[in-house]
């Protein structure tokens, strides 16, 4: 009896201690998967992450709300002017930036990029009664407005590095002037993102016009640092982004803000 006695102490003794380590087990687990991510975002960019009544929303916010839920990361949202966004990177005190942005060979030497979740073109704008323009060679010796830090502003001083082209920057807090300056002919023309100009030509009712074929087409994706830190959120996002793509959720949110899908590539 003595022994059947010490025997269940045994057995209660050794399940206190399974039950104790199991349950820090899964707080440590809890704590290594779960965390904050901050997410850069100028918050000027409609429909991709824009105020609206004290309230972040758009195309973009919604990806990352959708992230929480997946992965139970907290988002907690930087703010910036466009042209500071990757300052918040290399400063540590943004772990990504979202403001769909092209993965450049420039780019990609400095920041490791996630895999794409949506696909864009660079095009130039005119005048709608412009037909002079149709190429970026014909913008030499013309001022051309570019918003600052945007993919477009590469393209051009890479091909034209002596200034052939006069760029005019625009902050993403009065990037819409860019357009209105155009109309008025204080500009010849302007590049950026051809959704981006879509829906201020549209919402403004400007007498501008793309030129047909984009000066480049390719992915947007999402910068992190380019260290262990940086490569394990890439990873975790890439994961959500699959995930989405697969069940429809990607391009459900694109059609949501767009009325079209852009999370496929071109063929």
């Amino acid at each position: 009896m003595k022994r059947v006695k010490i025997l269940i102490m045994t057995l209660v003794s050794i399940m206190l201690l399974t039950g104790c380590s199991s349950s820090k087990n899964n707080e440590n687990l809890t704590s290594e998967e779960s965390q904050t991510v901050r997410v850069a975002t100028s918050g000027t960019y409609y429909p991709f992450g824009f105020q609206k009544n004290g309230e972040l929303k758009g195309f973009e916010v919604d990806f990352w709300n959708e992230y929480s839920k997946r992965t139970g990361d907290k988002v907690e949202w930087i703010l910036a002017d466009f042209s500071g966004l990757f300052g918040l990177l290399d400063s540590d005190k943004a772990d990504v930036i979202s403001a769909q942005l092209t993965p450049t060979d420039e780019r990609k030497e400095k920041y490791y990029f996630t895999n794409p979740y949506n696909y864009s073109g660079t095009n130039i704008v005119v005048r709608e009664d412009d037909d002079n323009i149709k190429s970026l060679e014909n913008l030499v010796g013309k001022k051309v407005g570019i918003g600052t830090g945007a993919v477009a502003n590469e393209i051009v001083k890479e091909k034209y590095p002596n200034n052939e082209i006069e760029i005019v920057n625009y902050s993403s807090a009065t990037l819409k002037g860019n357009y209105q300056d155009l109309e008025m002919g204080r500009l010849d023309a302007v590049i950026a993102q051809d959704v981006e100009a879509l829906i201020a030509i549209k919402e403004d009712n400007l007498k501008l016009k793309l030129v047909e074929k984009p000066i480049q087409f390719g992915e947007v994706a999402f910068p992190v640092q380019k260290n262990e830190k940086g490569k394990a959120l890439a990873d975790k996002v890439n994961t959500v982004i699959k995930e989405m793509q697969e069940d429809g959720t990607l391009t459900k949110l694109s059609e949501k803000w767009l009325g079209y899908d852009i999370t496929k590539e071109a063929k």
